[in-house]
């Protein structure tokens, strides 16, 4: 890539006589830089001074408050602190008391000089405990990502585990950017970037940026003995130093008005969309509602429809029974017009019967006279 390369061919610089060089093909792993810094012989002007110098100081007060109010002003979820405890689990073998190993969850700890975290629910910490922040930011879908800062001072220097370990911790911890800000014999920036599944130092030099906060490291060398290194920080749109605690205060009180104002404005958006889906809500109470009518003016037609086909076929079975009453009766009137006539027929030959039996007998009476 074009960026590394400028990295290894330009930027790299020599700190010290003995400081080993990499070359811009040699990309070094974890195994490489472990081996390089138990080597490496470091320099220290005053080696009984265990504690932080006042450089070391001043560049973190100066760093961390800068950064408190550049992420503010960036993003609603961030994470900025100085010399809290951060912790991770990780399996390990362990001995125990009778020599034997055994794997077990151990607990690595330390306390970066700075650390930003970007993603993660702005607030104070008594620690830093790494899966649960994992855990919160996943859960808010979000995804964090580490910046630590360390400052070199002549406790660092002095111990020549303390590099060596660091390394080993931000790496297993899996940040993002690590950057360790040396000040023997003038400050330098040491940057390391996670490439693949391990922190790669990838840069040597006076100047850095940071292009998730879009902020730029430059260092001023002293130009007397009396005078110390300057660390600045540059803002990288528009170019200019925050140079002091008042150019912070302002940018922290411009911060926390646009903090207000997004927080403002978040809550405004949260009410719209929580009366948008109560509006939402009550169109689909409505529309299942509407629909639930339908249904039952759908079923009503169908039960009338089926109860005037039922009248129907009932109408249609009455019909049918007076036409078979009215038939029967038709053939019970033609029965009972035969029989009247034939009864008048058997009337008229009794009548003729009659009349020949009265004629018998006056002829008859005639006769005896």
């Amino acid at each position: 890539m074009i960026v590394f390369s400028y990295f290894y061919n330009i930027m790299q610089l020599e700190l010290f006589p003995n400081f080993p060089r990499l070359s811009a093909s040699d990309l070094p792993t974890i195994h490489d830089w472990t081996k390089d810094w138990e080597t490496f012989d470091y320099p220290s002007d005053t080696p009984e001074s265990m504690g932080q110098s006042s450089q070391q100081s001043e560049i973190i007060t100066y760093l961390h408050a800068l950064f408190g109010a550049i992420m503010a002003n960036q993003t609603l979820y961030y994470f900025v602190s100085s010399d809290i405890f951060m912790y991770f689990s990780k399996q390990a073998f362990v001995e125990n008391k009778k020599g034997i190993f055994e794997l077990e969850t151990v607990k690595k700890v330390r306390a970066p000089d700075l650390l930003l975290v970007q993603g993660a629910k702005k607030g104070a910490r008594k620690s830093f405990i790494l899966e649960s922040e994992h855990q919160k930011a996943h859960a808010a879908e979000r995804s964090l990502y580490f910046v630590v800062i360390e400052i070199m001072s002549d406790s660092n220097y002095a111990d020549k585990d303390d590099l060596k370990n660091m390394l080993r911790f931000y790496n297993e911890a899996k940040i993002q950017e690590l950057i360790i800000v040396h000040t023997k014999p003038t400050i330098t920036l040491e940057v390391y970037w996670r490439l693949g599944d391990s922190l790669q130092r990838i840069l040597f030099a006076e100047q850095y940026s940071i292009q998730s906060l879009r902020v730029h490291f430059e260092v001023e060398l002293a130009k007397s003995p009396t005078e110390s290194d300057k660390l600045w920080v540059i803002n990288s749109k528009t170019g200019e130093r925050f140079e002091n605690y008042a150019t912070e205060r302002q940018i922290r009180k411009d911060a926390m008005a646009q903090f207000k104002a997004m927080k403002v404005q978040a809550e405004k958006e949260r009410i719209a969309r929580e009366e948008a889906e109560i509006r939402a809500t009550q169109a689909e109470e409505k529309a299942t509602q509407a629909e639930e009518k339908a249904t039952q003016a759908e079923e009503k037609a169908t039960q009338a429809e089926e109860k005037a086909t039922q009248a129907e076929e009932k109408a249609t079975q009455e019909r049918l029974a007076r036409l078979n009453a009215e038939a029967q009766n038709k053939e019970e009137m033609l029965a009972l017009q035969e029989r009247e006539e034939e009864l008048r027929k058997a009337l008229f030959e009794l009548e003729e019967i009659k009349n020949l039996l009265k004629v018998q007998e006056q002829y008859k009476a005639d006769d005896i006279f």
